[in-house]
């Protein structure tokens, strides 16, 4: 089973990015984040939807290569 949720270095592992990169993207709003207390997390088919409008942004539409979730 996947986690719905991921802790911020997971994210950034995942999506193939530094740590600090995750962060910067966590604090400015790009990547959607989750609190629960004290803990940050993202969301994975939030990571998952950020990914896609990327390739959509460098690649044209690409809705034909939707990623697994």
């Amino acid at each position: 089973m996947q986690k719905l949720l991921l802790r911020i270095a997971e994210a950034a592992e995942l999506a193939s990015l530094g740590r600090s990169k995750a962060y910067e993207l966590v604090a400015t709003g790009e990547w959607p984040s989750v609190r629960i207390g004290r803990a940050v997390r993202v969301p994975r088919d939030g990571l998952i939807d950020w990914v896609e409008r990327q390739r959509d942004m460098t690649e044209g539409t690409g809705d034909d290569h939707r990623l697994p979730r």
